[in-house]
Formats: structure tokens, C-alpha cells, sequence
């Protein structure tokens, strides 16, 4: 969750930098090079915002961190039983009685030691208290804390996303649901041909209806699936209908409904930045301005004013209703229709920008990869966490220690050593033929 948001965060940054360069550069080429450039350019951020990742394509270099403080290692008590070289083997005159009175002392201060040891160990660690333990562990409160803001943050982003795109969505389908009720199929066969004579200049064998539409402001394609071509109950001549079929074919051809479909994903998803939702309105933009200049390629200049005064008939017939999510609008944005007229009748041969475009890719993979941080490298909040899973092993340690330390209390040793002799008169000179250590647990 955290790294998902940091993600989101750092992506959305990017995409906000690259926006803004890409914007910059337009204002000094767009009456030079093509509407292509900047159509794709936007188009491969809003894919970008849709990928809330590091790219990972290349690593910058890293420089080692240096780590504070001192390593601890806790590592359980070993137990050992040593054998003196100056102890003495029991000889003849003394008695196997003596013996095991002398084997059993030495066992008894053995496990007394090893009792007293294991116990004091137990008691110190049994009397910290737990405000010694929140002290001894600095990073839990603060990694709680954080643990809490980024869940309360990745709720509000999840619920402001879900709100945003199911509102999108929503009104999507109820202006579907209300075609369907009120569309009427056209089959007038002049419109017909005239539709067919489009799409063979365009190269399109998609099936593609034609409908009246009441309360439209201006001539729209919709349908992601099985798009449809919406025109507004008014009269227009032939001519006037080629410009709007060539239009809302052009579109259909440049696939901007799915790039719109995409930027109104990436609009949701980055909801909290308002940049993005400019972006979203460039790129609609955009896809008009080279929708035009798709449409007037080639064109003598008789062509471009006849279309300009079609879209600005259109745009004195429409009315004011605003426009439908995922679709194109042949009279859309209205106060950009300057804009847009100068484009048009701009017949300088303009420059189709390849290294433009080559120059973007470059800077998405640059820029995304040094906002989303280096790769493999350790920041403060990733030092962070490493200490806090290390303070959480040295606990767990603990709490093994204390284990092993508690159950030691209840174990008993005892040290056997078995002679090559049974007799007493060859006691003299016996030999430890055998050393046997027995652990008892008292509870098992």
C-alpha cells in the first residue's frame, strides 16, 4: 500500500514535469510541425499515468549510505562443561561411596551454577518494563503512525477514485440509454452513399450506423464497440455533410475514443492532481486540431474556408448542453475555434517531428526514473524500515532467549564418569574409560 501510493505520488510528479515541457515546446512549434507530435506525446503519458511503477529501465548510481549507531547481535548462552587437568582419579583406598558422593557435589554445584546463571538471566530480562522496551525500539511509534496516514490516505485516494470514475461511467451509459430511446436510424440513401464514399477515401470497412439525434449541439461519434455517428436534427447541404462524415470518420480512424477512454482512466486514478485533468483537456483538444489537419491535408485553400464556415454554421445552430464523455464533437471547445481556424488555414507544409517524439520517449524514461527514485537504493524511509525489521528480529531473539533461559531453570546436569576397574584393589590404577553428560528436564 505504501509503495503503491509513493508510486501514484511519484508518477503523477513526473507526468506533471513532462506535461509541462511538452506544453512550452508547442507554443514554439505548433505553426512549424504537425499536431501528430504532441497527439502522441500526450497519449504516452496518459499510458504512463496508467503504469504507477519504476520502469526499471536503467540504474543511477548509488552512493553508500552510512549507518549509524552499532550493530547488536544477541546469541544464546552455550552451557559448557570443561574437565580440569588437575582433577584427581579416585584411588584404592578410597571408596566407590566417596566416589559418587564426590561426582554427585560436583554435579550439584555445576547445575547450582548454571541454575543461579539461567535465573539471573531470566529475572533481568523478566523485570524490563514495557516503557523500556518502547525506548529500547525508538522506530515503532513512528513506524505506526505512518503505518495509520498512509492507510487513511490510501482510503481517501481509493474512494475519490472510485467516486470519479463510476460518475464518469454513469453518465456515459445514461447518455447511451437515452440515444437508444431517442435515436432515429437514418436511411435516407444519399446520406448512405455519401457515408460509403467517406469511409472508402479513408480506408475504413468497419460498419459504421447513422442516426438523428434531438438536443445535440454539434455532430458527435460514440461507441467504443459499435461506434455510431450522431448527427442533429438540422439541414446541411451535401457538401457540409462530407466535411462532417470525413470529420467524425478521421476520428474514428486516429482510434480517439480509446485515447480518450484512456485519459479519462488516468483522470480518475490521479484524481488528487489538477494538472492531469489540463492534460486530459490538451489532449482532447489536440485530437480536434490534428483531426482538422487530417482533414485539410493536401487541400487548396477553397477546401479549408468551405470547412471553417461548416463548423461555424454548425456552431451557431448548436446549442449550449456540454459535452458527452467519450465522444467527439465536431463544434467541440469553442473558445479554442481561433485557434483552430488558424491551424486550418495554415497551408505551410508542416513537419511530421520524428525526433520530437523520440526526444519524449526519452525524457518519459529519464524523468520517471529519477522521480520514482534510484533503483536499489536505500532511502531514509527504506533505512527506516530495514531498522525497524531488524529491531523486530532482535526482539524475537529476545523473546527465543527468554525461552530457552526459562526452560533452563527446570533442567538438572549431571556428570558421569565411569572407571575401566569394578574392584577396589585395582582402584589405583583405573583409568576414566567414559564421560557421560545427562540433561534432565523436570517437567518432561
Amino acid at each position: 500500500m505504501q509503495t503503491f501510493l509513493r508510486s501514484l505520488i511519484s508518477v503523477s510528479l513526473s507526468v506533471t514535469l513532462l506535461f509541462s515541457l511538452v506544453t512550452i515546446a508547442d507554443l514554439f512549434l505548433k505553426k512549424n510541425y504537425s499536431r501528430r507530435w504532441k497527439q502522441i506525446a500526450l497519449i504516452l503519458l496518459g499510458i504512463r499515468l496508467l503504469i504507477p511503477i519504476n520502469l526499471g529501465v536503467f540504474t543511477l548510481p548509488v552512493l553508500p549510505l552510512e549507518q549509524s549507531g552499532s550493530s547488536t547481535s544477541i546469541n544464546p548462552p552455550e552451557s559448557t562443561v570443561a574437565l580440569d587437568s588437575t582433577t584427581k582419579i579416585p584411588t584404592s583406598k578410597e571408596s566407590i561411596t566417596n566416589t559418587e558422593t564426590t561426582t554427585t557435589s560436583v554435579t550439584d554445584s555445576t547445575s547450582e551454577s548454571t541454575t543461579d546463571s539461567t535465573l539471573d538471566a531470566t529475572r533481568s530480562s523478566a523485570t524490563r518494563s514495557p516503557d523500556d522496551q518502547v525506548l529500547a525500539d525508538p522506530h515503532s511509534t513512528r513506524t505506526n503512525s505512518s503505518i495509520i496516514i498512509f492507510s487513511i490516505c490510501f482510503v481517501i485516494w481509493a474512494v475519490g477514485f472510485l467516486c470519479l470514475l463510476v460518475l464518469h461511467l454513469l453518465s456515459y451509459r445514461n447518455f447511451l440509454h437515452y440515444m437508444k430511446k431517442n435515436a432515429i436510424v437514418i436511411d435516407q440513401q444519399e446520406l448512405l452513399w455519401l457515408l460509403q464514399q467517406e469511409k472508402d477515401a479513408l480506408h475504413i470497412t468497419k460498419e459504421i450506423s447513422l442516426y438523428y439525434q434531438n438536443g445535440l449541439s454539434s455532430p458527435m461519434l460514440v461507441g467504443l464497440l459499435r461506434p455510431r455517428i450522431l448527427l442533429p436534427t438540422c439541414t446541411y447541404t451535401n457538401d457540409q455533410f462530407s466535411f462532417i462524415l470525413r470529420h467524425e470518420l478521421t476520428h474514428y480512424k486516429h482510434r480517439d475514443l480509446w485515447y480518450k477512454f484512456i485519459f479519462l482512466l488516468a483522470n480518475a486514478l490521479h484524481w488528487f492532481n489538477p494538472i492531469i485533468y489540463l492534460l486530459n483537456k490538451n489532449a482532447s483538444l489536440t485530437m480536434e486540431l490534428y483531426c482538422d489537419e487530417s482533414v485539410t491535408k493536401q487541400k487548396p485553400l477553397s477546401y479549408r474556408e468551405q470547412y471553417s464556415l461548416t463548423i461555424l454554421q454548425i456552431l451557431k445552430q448548436g446549442s449550449s448542453s456540454k459535452q458527452v464523455m467519450l465522444s467527439t464533437g465536431f463544434t467541440n471547445y469553442a473558445r479554442h475555434m481561433k485557434e483552430r481556424f488558424q491551424h486550418i488555414m495554415n497551408t505551410k507544409k508542416k513537419k511530421r517531428g520524428s525526433i520530437l517524439l523520440l526526444l519524449c520517449i526519452l525524457l518519459i524514461f529519464i524523468v520517471s526514473n529519477i522521480a520514482a527514485g534510484q533503483k536499489n537504493a536505500k532511502t531514509p524511509a527504506d533505512t527506516t524500515a530495514d531498522a525497524n525489521e531488524s529491531q523486530q528480529q532482535v526482539q524475537t531473539k529476545d523473546t527465543e532467549q527468554e525461552t530457552k533461559t526459562s526452560s533452563l531453570a527446570d533442567t538438572t546436569n549431571l556428570l558421569v564418569i565411569g572407571l575401566d576397574s569394578l574392584s577396589k584393589q585395582s582402584m589405583e590404577n583405573a583409568r576414566p574409560d567414559s564421560i557421560l553428560l545427562l540433561t534432565m528436564n523436570k517437567k518432561k
